[in-house]
């Protein structure tokens, strides 16, 4: 029942944060598309597609009078099977299991109502109308862990990829014979070629001459600033003199509704304000790690934050003074990530910041950050790489011919075996375009995947896509080791920093794995293995003080008895005594971590879907 009520009330928030994108298969013969029977020879306009039924018809789901993917999309398939009759498509939509279709009190495609057949919903369309924007309407009725019913009413638009459905077709008129070219022709097909491509190549030197027009005005551009904002400061007095430094009161509201948003559960009350070398500079706070971790961009009036640092985000809002106004409203915008039972969620809400209750003190100038631009990088659409929690990624293992390296993860400057060969597989793949590599390296699963928050290659920060980490660096440095460092974090429990070394070797065969004992206690549970998945947290209330002591006193026994574990090297002796007894702690919290973060990550990302969603 607690499972039950957990997947309504993820269900709920998901169609509260968006519309519902729902797709549902039909329990009829499948027939192959090459088999449909000939056409007539006029195509009737209201029966634009030959006879048969085309299965797994891809569809997207978008959030209504949008082409942004909806979340409901993770819990329904993305396929519809479609039986073409002349004029009339039938249309079968199947929900990702019985829980979600025992949901749908009512679903209808363009006014007409689905009749539900099992697991799919079934309904009849003008053949000439699957191609178009299908507008949908959903009634969901769930019940919360109090067992008190709610209900839903939510739009959503269907949008069917109808590319591989065959078109019923007239004849074509017999081809006539082309006519062969005259010299002339040909002679003048040359010419006008050889213009084109001198003109290409002078709009190519006009677009270079342009570009590195730009690239010095903007040059002298910004040597003017510094120099304005060295004036300003001079004229303030040296760099530690004391500025204005206003407090607000910071109020989160509903865009819609102007009631207070549940974004205030998430940020601090507290907002502040400094004029510094000419720029308005306003820093606001999220109340946690936790909850700044979620943040991937947040946008005040349009702009984005240039600098975050701990739970604090710093916005630069151009050369006027606000911070003199007793009010100050803007327009921001959040985008949010996070895990909810294996899956990644994004949300994008709106919300409105209000300032008020000014208040002024003087403060040191040279600890006030300064800076431009965003670095916030909005999430990418979840639709494109849909997780199950246990294995995410582009490319699957059993496709053995995809990786072409062998990689070695070692410590640092030394041959020996790293722990990160634990967490990752022991196979590569490296494409070579020119001078260039690009290496791809993969956790051995999307937990090891989703502890790892930082990684560089070569000095190039990896770009993450599943459980791949993909750089590119030049081709010579295929030939020796590569150096690497990584950032490993569980919320609340551990955060580690570590380099490390990764010789890759052409050729590789048989089936990745990782490099290390897999079934050692640190293997399982300490960069988040297969012993306690997000899938089953929902079990894990059921563990025993005993067993939990247990685990604890196996990771114990593994400190106690490592020889393997990387450290960074400190010529201080004392330094290297309370490095090793650092790197001893961290084992055993890591080894505990899986318990801890599967525990407490669930509740809290639970939590934060429902307060982020809007």
């Amino acid at each position: 029942m607690k499972r039950k009520n957990k997947l309504f009330l993820l269900f709920s928030s998901a169609v509260l944060g968006s519309t519902l994108a729902i797709a549902i298969p039909q329990n009829t013969s499948t027939i192959s598309a090459e088999t449909v029977a000939a056409q007539p020879a006029a195509v009737n306009p209201s029966a634009p597609y030959a006879n048969g039924v085309y299965p797994n018809t891809p569809m997207a789901y978008h959030k209504s009078g949008t082409q942004e993917t909806s979340i409901m999309a993770q819990f329904m398939k993305p396929m519809v099977t479609i039986t073409i009759n002349g004029a009339n498509a039938t249309l079968s939509l199947p929900a990702d299991d019985s829980e979600s279709a025992d949901m749908l009190k009512k679903f209808t495609i363009n006014g007409k109502n689905t009749v539900r057949k099992g697991n799919n919903f079934e309904v009849v369309m003008p053949s000439n109308t699957i191609n178009k924007v299908l507008k949908g309407y959903v009634e969901v009725l769930y019940k919360d862990a109090k067992n008190k019913p709610h209900e839903e009413k939510q739009p959503v638009d269907i949008k069917i990829d109808t590319s591989n459905i065959k078109k019923a077709v007239a004849p074509k008129p017999t081809p006539q014979p082309e006519k062969p070219k005259t010299d002339q022709q040909k002679k003048a097909e040359q010419e006008a070629e050889k213009r084109r491509a001198e003109q290409q190549k002078q709009d190519e030197k006009k677009r270079q001459e342009a570009e590195k027009r730009r690239a010095e005005q903007q040059r002298k551009a910004d040597a003017q600033k510094r120099a304005q904002e060295r004036e300003q400061d001079r004229k303030s007095g040296n760099p530690t003199n004391k500025l204005d430094i206003v407090d607000y009161t910071a109020n989160y509201k509903n865009k819609t509704t102007g009631q207070q948003s549940t974004m205030a559960n998430y940020m601090s009350p507290k907002a502040k304000l400094y004029y510094k070398g000419g720029h308005q500079y306003i820093v606001i706070s999220a109340n946690s790690s936790d909850s700044a971790n979620m943040i991937k961009d947040m946008r005040l009036n349009g702009r984005g934050y240039f600098k975050k640092i701990g739970n604090d985000f710093y916005f630069n809002f151009g050369t006027k003074e606000i911070q003199k106004n007793s009010s100050i409203t803007f327009a921001g915008k959040v985008s949010v990530s996070t895990r909810i039972r294996g899956k990644q969620f994004t949300e994008n809400p709106e919300f409105t910041l209000t300032l008020s209750n000014r208040r002024v003190h003087k403060g040191d100038s040279s600890s006030l950050h300064t800076g431009s631009g965003s670095i916030g990088k909005p999430v990418p659409s979840t639709s494109t790489n849909k997780s199950n929690g246990s294995s995410g990624g582009s490319v699957a293992v059993a496709k053995n011919s995809y990786y072409n390296y062998s990689a070695q993860f070692l410590k640092q400057g030394t041959s020996e075996s790293s722990v990160m060969a634990t967490y990752m597989l022991n196979a590569a793949h490296v494409e070579i375009k020119g001078n260039n590599a690009t290496i791809t390296v993969f956790a051995n699963s999307a937990s090891s995947a989703n502890m790892i928050t930082h990684m560089t290659l070569g000095g190039q920060t990896a770009s993450r896509s599943g459980n791949g980490y993909t750089v590119t660096l030049p081709k010579s440095e295929l030939e020796s080791v590569i150096a690497g460092h990584v950032d490993v974090d569980v919320p609340g429990v551990i955060h580690e920093s570590q380099p490390f070394s990764l010789r890759l070797t052409p050729g590789f065969s048989g089936t990745p794995s990782a490099g290390g004992d897999s079934s050692s206690a640190d293997g399982a549970s300490a960069m988040g293995g297969n012993a306690f998945p997000m899938g089953s947290a929902s079990n894990l209330n059921a563990a025993s003080a005993n067993s939990i002591a247990a685990a604890k006193k196996a990771a114990d026994a593994k400190k106690n008895g490592a020889k393997n574990v990387d450290n960074i090297k400190n010529p201080d002796a004392t330094a290297q005594a309370k490095d090793k007894e650092q790197s001893d702690m961290n084992k055993t919290f890591l080894s505990i971590g899986g318990i801890i973060s599967a525990v407490l990550g669930y509740i809290g990302t639970t939590l934060g879907w429902n307060i982020f969603r809007g």
